[in-house]
This record gives C-alpha cells, sequence and structure tokens, in this order.
C-alpha cells in the first residue's frame, strides 16, 4: 500500500466514526504512534500555540478580572450571595486556567480564600466568576460536540473577549464566524485581535444589540452563548432577550450550546418557555467521557468544567 492508498483508507475509517468516537480513535493513534519526542512534537497542535499567542496578547490589554472601562455589572439575585465583592473575584476563564491561577496565588496577586472572621483561621474558597468559556470548554464544543462545520455559519452571542470566535477559527472548518457584541471596548479587542492575526477571512465582529440582529440569528446552523445574559441586563431585558430567541433560532436543525443550561437561566428569570416543543436537548455523556479523557486526562476530572456546557438542537 502507497502513501495515497493509505490515506485514502484511513479517511475513510474516520468518515465512518461517529463524532463521540473520533476524537478518542486520534488520541489512540496519536499515543500509539507519536510517543518519541520528535514526533510528538511534530504531532502538537499549531492551533494550540496561535491560542496560546491570543491570550498573552489579551492578557496584556485588560485588567485581571478582564472587564472593560467602566462596565457596570448587575449581579444575578438567584446568586446574590457568590456576587459579594467580598467573597468573589471576577477571573477570566479563556485567559487564566488552573495552572496560571496558582501562579498568580504564589506571587501573591491572587487569593483563593477569604477570611470569614477577620484574624482567625476560619477561610473558605472564593468564588471565581468568568465571564468566557474556558480554553478546554471552547475545544471541548469545536473538537467534540460539532467538529464537522464545513459550509456552515457560527454565531456567538455576547462575545466578550472572542475566545469562541478564535476557537471556532482554529479549530472548526466553519465557513462563517460571527460574533455580537454590544461593549464598544471589547468589539474594538476582538477586531484587533482578528486582523492581527489574519482571521478576517472566516470571522467578523458586529457592536450590536443582538436584537437587532435578526438575520445572523436565523441565518445561523449554530448558536452559542456563555454567560451571555446574567450579569449584563436587567431580568425584564434578559426577558425580552430570550423571547426574541425563541422567536428567531427556528431553522431545523440549528444546534444551540449553552452555558448555563437554558432551563436553568429560563428558570432564574421565571420565564415558562416550552422548551420541549422547541428544542431537544443533545445527551452529554459520551460528548463528556471523550472530553474530560483527552482534556483533563480522566473521564471523571475534577479539574473538568465542560459539564456546565449543554447542547441543544432546533425541533
Amino acid at each position: 500500500m502507497n502513501l495515497q492508498e493509505a490515506v485514502t483508507e484511513f479517511n475513510g475509517i474516520v468518515s465512518r466514526l461517529k463524532p463521540e468516537i473520533l476524537p478518542l480513535f486520534l488520541v489512540k493513534l496519536k499515543n500509539s504512534y507519536c510517543s518519541d519526542s520528535n514526533l510528538s512534537e511534530m504531532c502538537s497542535s499549531n492551533e494550540d500555540r496561535m491560542m496560546a499567542s491570543i491570550q498573552t496578547d489579551i492578557r496584556k490589554l485588560v485588567p485581571l478580572d478582564a472587564l472593560a472601562p467602566g462596565e457596570t455589572l448587575v449581579p444575578p439575585g438567584a446568586q446574590i450571595e457568590d456576587c459579594d465583592a467580598a467573597t468573589s473575584l471576577h477571573v477570566d476563564a479563556f485567559l487564566y486556567d488552573e495552572d496560571t491561577l496558582d501562579t498568580l496565588v504564589d506571587e501573591g496577586k491572587i487569593s483563593r480564600n477569604f477570611c470569614t472572621k477577620c484574624g482567625s483561621h476560619e477561610v473558605k474558597p472564593l468564588t471565581f466568576l468568568s465571564h468566557s468559556a474556558s480554553l478546554q470548554q471552547v475545544k471541548f464544543i469545536f473538537q467534540h460536540l460539532v467538529p464537522r462545520l464545513e459550509g456552515k455559519t457560527v454565531l456567538d452571542i455576547g462575545s466578550r473577549l472572542g475566545a469562541v470566535l478564535y476557537g471556532a477559527y482554529y479549530y472548526s472548518s466553519a465557513s462563517r464566524i460571527i460574533g455580537v457584541e454590544m461593549n464598544e471596548f471589547f468589539h474594538g479587542l476582538q477586531s484587533d485581535v482578528v486582523q492581527r492575526y489574519n482571521m478576517s477571512d472566516r470571522v467578523s465582529v458586529i457592536c450590536a444589540d443582538i436584537c437587532t440582529q435578526l438575520e445572523a440569528i436565523q441565518s445561523a446552523d449554530v448558536v452559542i452563548m456563555n454567560n451571555v445574559f446574567e450579569f449584563f441586563a436587567s431580568k425584564d431585558i434578559q426577558s425580552k432577550i430570550w423571547g426574541l430567541l425563541y422567536e428567531n433560532i427556528r431553522k431545523k436543525g440549528t444546534i444551540v450550546i449553552t452555558s448555563p443550561s437554558l432551563e436553568e437561566s429560563l428558570y432564574k428569570l421565571g420565564i415558562t418557555i416550552d422548551i420541549g416543543t422547541w428544542l431537544k436537548p443533545s445527551p452529554m455523556e459520551e460528548y463528556l467521557a471523550a472530553g474530560n479523557f483527552i482534556l483533563f486526562g480522566s473521564e471523571d476530572s475534577d479539574d473538568s468544567d465542560l459539564a456546565n456546557i449543554h447542547m441543544y438542537r432546533v425541533l
């Protein structure tokens, strides 16, 4: 068998695999045939290196809490005890993973705990609040949940620092990647990154209220929402937005990916949308097992944040 025949046969096998099995299959191949240090370097991901470079660049542009100048947050009432400034800390999960946080702790720049009684040893862990998806969550979405996006459009509502947009560019073959962000500072930041890293052939960032972008909502094949409204709009405005999304995400087969779950978000707002007649939840067990194994080294890793991701399909 020559090289071309081997490639053809391999592609045939890959095309017949279930999406949730494909990552495990590729990891098995890598572990079996790329264990030598030189081969491991060859098999390492250039995409990962590009994402790491973007993270480094953005860390220089925003403060540790990754909030925009003058940005005001709206603490969600149901979680107000977790959003107290004395017991919580805003740390962007895309910019700061656990290893990076450990470094910041060692350098004395942040603490993981707060004292319940000043001067005592009674301490509790701080609540870390992030308004971005982590890099591992981004990889999970595009390498596991929706790995085949040729000819498809991805819409990220509330794209903020742009983590999902960059991930869609480097980890997927999506033809169009659209971010909608109403904060001018974050819109400018994303636009600069897109230009600097030559992603404008597939990525566009719109500075607008999502309620004005009905065409983008209606035409998207994948809609992603990560903690998108909770801290940035009143309950009345959130209810209005969810009603608009319910009316306009109607194209059959459209995939909706959220964190937290739609059920949780709507319950907190007291909205009575009948999700069962609109969306079909996707079972996540096999996806999570594969994602945790590949991204965290264990199917039930305590470090994993993937269980916060939920996927639905429009009926």
